[in-house]
């Protein structure tokens, strides 16, 4: 099977600064593409910019809070505005809490659904409209087996990559007539400061996700990102990558999902 060339134009990864999304671009790099890298890590971006001279491509930082309102809006109209034409959209940014919704700030709920739903479904509507015009681009999301198993302790997290999952495939449906390939990426536990920020090495309940963590039942973010790199290159509408993620495929399938957070 021969493998399409990357389309032309601009590769825009968001969560740029670290874990997957920072393999994302260093892949795209070495292949000599022009990476726009948006993270609201600023010193982890400025580490990624040094690491880019090596590799080849061009490193395009921005530092943005895509949680913010209006943010998908503003990154959109910032591409248009510096003639950055964008062929690939790698939506990795999101982060979760493996807590109770109950003992969940109020803004750190809104905050996680406007970073892992409202702001990948902006930045596809936007930059998918101009690729299915050209009819031709890449649009990779970033999932996760937690929206595919629901659990307890993960509820808001799991219920946000559950959307991400179905929007994805649906999408893919839409954009596929028009040349543009959409494949959805769904990992399981992976080695990234995700863990230390959702809470899981403190977490004292019950958890297969910290389970996971604990007993180092993880794949690495090179590992993962060159799956579902390849995996869109093969116009792949699903790619399980890491441990677990196969199995919660099968639970998925076979079990009643109104069972499944007890068995999780």
């Amino acid at each position: 099977m021969t493998t399409p060339a990357r389309p032309p134009g601009s590769v825009l990864v968001t969560g740029a600064a670290s874990g997957i999304g920072r393999a994302f671009a260093r892949l795209a790099l070495s292949e000599g593409a022009t990476v726009i890298a948006v993270d609201t890590d600023a010193a982890g971006l400025a580490t990624l910019v040094d690491e880019a001279k090596g590799l080849g491509g061009l490193l395009l930082p921005r530092v943005q809070d895509l949680a913010a309102p209006g943010a998908a809006a503003a990154l959109w109209r910032a591409c248009e505005d510096d003639g950055h034409e964008v062929g690939t959209l790698i939506n990795n940014a999101g982060f979760g809490a493996l807590r109770d919704v109950v003992e969940m700030p109020p803004e750190a709920i809104e905050s996680m659904i406007r970073l892992n739903v409202l702001a990948l479904t902006e930045l596809s509507a936007r930059f998918g409209a101009a690729m299915t015009a050209r009819r031709r681009g890449w649009i990779l999301h970033v999932g996760s087996i937690a929206g595919m198993v629901p659990a307890r302790h993960f509820t808001v997290y799991g219920a946000t990559k559950a959307y991400v999952n179905s929007f994805s495939f649906a999408l893919r449906a839409e954009l596929r007539p028009h040349g543009v390939t959409v494949t959805c990426l769904t990992p399981g536990a992976v080695a990234t400061a995700f863990a230390r920020r959702a809470g899981v090495e403190t977490f004292e309940g019950r958890s297969v996700v910290k389970m996971l963590f604990d007993h180092r039942l993880v794949a690495t973010p090179e590992r993962v990102a060159a799956a579902g790199w390849r995996g869109l290159r093969r116009d792949r509408a699903h790619v399980l990558a890491g441990p677990g993620s196969g199995l919660a495929a099968a639970v998925a399938r076979l079990v009643p999902a109104s069972l499944l957070p007890r068995l999780m």
